[in-house]
């Protein structure tokens, strides 16, 4: 028994964060108001394409061999790659199964995390204070602390177990 899966796939995503109220950039606004700042303002956006297989292979009944692979071309965070392979082996017609797998894989950042930022202040006789807030992955002050942009996640995993069959109705 042999089985081959292939596809493709395209996404592509937009991230747009306006500028707040005036009113709470100037400093008459409400206690605490969470805004947006002029200089915060942006828009991006990301393409994205992948490619991914899956083969199987089982030489008897009781053995199943499996690899695939998914490869990742981002606007923004570059190339990626992930891949798995798995093996099943069984006794006794099936009825216990050992499987294990090993597996390397990945998440890139939302543009959500890289880009979202807020601030809030205190309105003390017209004049902004208690300034606070979240501050983008892009900001250049970031660049110049040497802390750069964010960067996909990577994994590895592996794992394995046992599968008990005792009868057809189990």
């Amino acid at each position: 028994n042999f089985s081959l899966g292939f596809g493709t796939g395209m996404k592509f995503d937009k991230f747009i964060e306006k500028v707040g109220d005036e009113v709470g950039n100037v400093g008459v606004g409400v206690f605490g108001i969470a805004v947006n700042r002029p200089q915060n303002a942006i828009s991006i956006n990301r393409n994205n394409v992948g490619f991914y297989t899956d083969i199987n292979y089982s030489p008897f009944e009781s053995l199943l061999i499996g690899v695939s692979g998914r490869y990742d071309k981002y606007s923004d965070v570059g190339d990626l790659v992930a891949y798995k392979g798995n093996a099943r082996y069984g006794l006794f017609e099936n009825k216990i199964m050992f499987r294990g797998s090993y597996s390397v894989g990945f998440k890139a950042p939302s543009l959500h995390q890289s880009y979202y930022s807020s601030y809030s202040a205190t309105n003390t006789n017209g004049k902004l204070t208690n300034i606070s807030g979240l501050i983008n992955h892009d900001y250049q002050t970031f660049r110049k602390m040497g802390i750069g942009s964010t960067k996909a996640e990577k994994t590895e995993g592996i794992s394995g177990g046992i599968v008990i069959n005792p009868d057809d109705y189990f």
